[in-house]
């Protein structure tokens, strides 16, 4: 049972994860196409994951970088005290493109 409870503290993290660099994804081609890059990557991610993802913008002359950061508790039954919480964590840059609207 241990095990299984192990097996599937690590599938909640795994899946955690995708969904953190979905929201990076989605948040960076956003903000490459807005006119308030910051603005834009914080609305998107949010809304692609949820309210408690940070959002870090970085915009130069012709790229923009968004990492995101999610403090996940492991607090599955009986496994949670053996797994610490993490930190997720993802990064991607797109080159600025003319605003959309």
């Amino acid at each position: 049972m241990l095990g299984v409870l192990l097996i599937a503290q690590f599938l909640v993290i795994v899946v955690t994860q995708v969904q953190v660099v979905n929201a990076t994804r989605n948040a960076v081609r956003a903000a490459a196409v807005s006119q308030t890059p910051s603005d834009a990557a914080l609305t998107t991610a949010q809304f692609s994951f949820g309210r408690d993802i940070d959002v870090d913008t970085q915009v130069g002359e012709k790229w923009v970088t968004v990492t995101t950061t999610y403090e996940l508790d492991t607090d599955l039954p009986m496994v949670g005290r053996l797994v610490p919480d993490l930190t997720l964590s993802s990064h991607f840059s797109m080159l600025l493109e003319p605003p959309i609207g």
